[in-house]
């Protein structure tokens, strides 16, 4: 049976006239109910773009790792070093197969009072990916906890995120390296502050226990800070060429493939998954790699996500990610393309299943816009 994680935040949405909508997890055996937008999706966007909001990320998985050995243990099962990480300090992994194809992302932090490990992962990513990693639990002494129920997320984007942080909590966490994270205080609420780049940006993902969510988000929010929704969040990571697990990234997409360089270490030693990840990087080349789109068309022939990718000539891949830009008045879009036409610049066409074929012009994913 499905599972509907309830949503914290639920009564403050519903007061500020949030269009909800129920966001199925990557797994698609449950969902977890969120805002779409708050009235205005291109301003909510804006608002990420040039200045600070807040997000409802409390559909977020969290799991706590522990025990003497877990960052030997979690070092051995992901891309990215950890075994030498400190108190405070933070990665961005992927766990993969023998194949090397990708199993799901972890932005993982080592908390500074107790030295556990803390992994965010997509909604319902949790109940998954504890299974699979008690797996690999043999004479290790590591105990994997699922704390989604305990612990609740709350984001702040944009450029002026560190400014909006200093005025709620006093600190200054401006030069905080991405991925680590403070303990500060935010409404009399005890949060973790990790610096992050869910959606492509300098930003912050705040941790409080669950129970005081509510008081986080109405603080922010009575600091004047606006609300960003699902779709100006996906807007701006597809804009800023940030891939999400469920969307981009697959258990089909090889690690390669994603071009992921801040979440992997070439020189961390052996891990699952290793030997394949080494030969294709040694290599050189993929098959495809998952690029940005210009789709250049307006807002009614925006082609949907699944749709084929093309030369004049055959098939190169699909769609991944869609969003239209309003501010640019062209659509952003995320893709896997096969080598022969992956180069910036290249100009492939978008065949939709139904509907009008569409040009797209092939950019890094850092320059879409």
């Amino acid at each position: 049976m499905a599972r509907q994680l309830p949503n914290p935040l639920l009564p403050e949405l519903e007061a500020q006239d949030a269009h909800l909508t129920d966001l199925p997890w990557p797994s698609g055996k449950g969902s977890v109910t969120a805002a779409l937008h708050f009235g205005d999706p291109a301003a909510e966007q804006q608002a990420l773009l040039t200045g600070a909001a807040i997000a409802d990320l409390t559909g977020r998985s969290l799991l706590r790792v522990t025990g003497r050995d877990r960052l030997t243990w979690l070092h051995g099962l992901c891309t990215q070093e950890i075994k030498s990480l400190e108190p405070g300090q933070g990665a961005y992994a992927c766990h993969v197969d023998i194949k090397g194809k990708i199993q799901t992302d972890l932005r993982v932090t080592l908390l500074p009072d107790s030295g556990d490990l803390l992994l965010d992962m997509e909604p319902g990513e949790a109940r998954r990916m504890r299974r699979a990693f008690k797996r690999y639990i043999i004479m290790e002494q590591v105990k994997v906890a699922d704390v989604t129920d305990a612990q609740a997320t709350i984001g702040l984007f944009g450029p002026d995120a560190s400014a909006a942080l200093q005025q709620a909590t006093g600190a200054d966490l401006s030069a905080l390296p991405t991925h680590h994270v403070r303990e500060v205080q935010l409404a009399g609420v005890e949060i973790l502050a990790i610096a992050s780049e869910l959606i492509g940006q300098r930003g912050y993902r705040l941790v409080c226990p669950r129970e005081q969510t509510r008081e986080v988000w109405s603080a922010l929010r009575e600091q004047g800070l606006a609300a960003a929704g699902h779709e100006a969040l996906e807007a701006t990571r597809i804009r800023l060429g940030r891939p999400r697990f469920g969307a981009d990234l697959t258990d089909s997409v090889l690690f390669n493939e994603a071009l992921l360089a801040d979440a992997v270490s070439f020189t961390k030693g052996c891990y699952l998954g290793q030997e394949i990840v080494e030969r294709v990087d040694a290599r050189g080349r993929v098959g495809r790699k998952l690029l940005g789109l210009r789709l250049m068309c307006d807002r009614e022939a925006l082609p949907p996500v699944g749709s084929a990718i093309a030369n004049a000539s055959r098939a190169l891949g699909h769609l991944t990610s869609v969003a239209w830009q309003e501010d640019l008045g062209y659509g952003a879009a995320l893709g896997l393309i096969h080598r022969a036409d992956n180069e910036p610049g290249a100009s492939l066409l978008i065949r939709p299943d139904d509907g009008p074929e569409v040009e797209a012009i092939v950019a890094l994913r850092d320059g879409i816009a």
